[in-house]
């Protein structure tokens, strides 16, 4: 939903007007825009979102991009999502503008224009906005934390952004944006409420495994298989009860099946009854307990993420995919207050 607070600040925060030529007319934007194209799921969408709240905090002039719910680039994607972000109703932010919009297509757009600009690149610093090489106007993450972000200017920023070091000192803020409406059916609401006040009074462990869509998929299993291990949760049970006696384990799960092999002999509770645009109501149970042991994924780590509890543990596996890998040192500095542990079991 649009961010009415800022529309009614928008003309005094623009930065310095650019005129710009396309074809078929000219457009004008600020001088210094950021954009941040969302996709994923709600915990990706959750992450994206708090960057954007990151920079509009920090006073920039910054917007989302919606383009990848279009109905035509879904038909491209290979799992089908929507736009989950409205689900929190203190969620407000503003949509990217049709002329910002038209402005980064056009630079990712005309071949001929990037050829020329590329003779122009050893000049790029000393050139306008409207001369600059296009490949300046796009960045794609790649690493776990890119701290070069935050000097950008005019850039439009492609990636998930799943760092706690991105936004952990506008926590207060996210706490208040997320927050949760009740559930969509009456009677389930009053069965979130008792099992919240339940997980608040128990020594409870939120647990989370994802199967499903990570293991039926093989690129997804490629790039996030083999993180998450049996021994993974072994040992983070493990560490886990040794300092909570009589621990309850509650299993957040998209995989009933895949899970019970993963918790063989373990005694658990299966939380059910939170799916589509009540899904979120996961997150606010896992926040709820006292410990969250997390998969490799951005759902069960907001869980932990929006855990505003003193005595709160919260564990999670050292990196998220198999393309990043972070040493452990940079992981306790990317992740502060976090406990973690190895596909092999092991505290690191």
């Amino acid at each position: 939903m649009p961010d009415e607070e800022n529309q009614t600040k928008r003309n005094g925060k623009l930065s310095p007007p650019c005129t710009w030529k396309y074809e078929g007319g000219t457009g004008q934007m600020g001088e210094d825009v950021i954009v941040i194209k969302v996709s994923g799921g709600l915990g990706n969408q959750m992450q994206q979102y708090a960057l954007y709240r990151k920079f509009k905090e920090m006073g920039r002039e910054a917007y989302l991009d919606l383009t990848w719910f279009s109905p035509e680039n879904q038909k491209k994607a290979g799992a089908r999502r929507g736009l989950e972000l409205f689900f929190y109703p203190q969620v407000h932010f503003e949509e990217e503008p049709k002329e910002v919009l038209r402005f980064f297509s056009q630079k990712r757009g005309n071949k001929a224009e990037r050829i020329l600009r590329r003779w122009f690149a050893p000049l790029k610093g000393r050139l306008p906005l409207t001369a600059r090489p296009e490949e300046d106007y796009f960045f794609t993450e790649k690493e776990m934390y890119h701290p070069e972000i935050f000097s950008f200017q005019t850039k439009e920023l492609d990636g998930f952004f799943h760092c706690q070091k991105y936004t952990e000192d506008i926590r207060e803020r996210l706490l208040h944006d997320f927050s949760f409406p009740p559930h969509s059916d009456a009677g389930q609401e009053k069965k979130v409420r008792e099992q919240e006040v339940r997980m608040g009074e128990e020594n409870s462990i939120a647990l989370h495994i994802r199967g499903g869509d990570y293991l039926q998929d093989s690129a997804n299993l490629a790039l996030f298989g083999g993180i998450a291990t049996k021994s993974y949760y072994r040992g983070a049970l493990r560490y886990l009860k040794e300092r909570m006696p009589e621990a309850k384990i509650y299993l957040f799960t998209n995989d009933e099946a895949y899970a019970g092999q993963m918790l063989e002999g373990e005694t658990y509770t299966v939380v059910r009854g939170n799916a589509g645009r009540d899904a979120l109501q996961d997150i606010r149970l896992m926040r709820a307990c006292r410990a969250d042991l997390c998969a490799n994924s951005t759902f069960s780590i907001w869980g932990g993420r929006l855990n505003d509890r003193s005595d709160r543990i919260l564990v999670r596996p050292p990196r998220m995919k198999n393309t990043q890998r972070v040493p452990a040192s940079l992981m306790h500095e990317y992740w502060k207050g976090w406990v973690l542990v190895s596909e092999e079991g092991i505290e690191v």
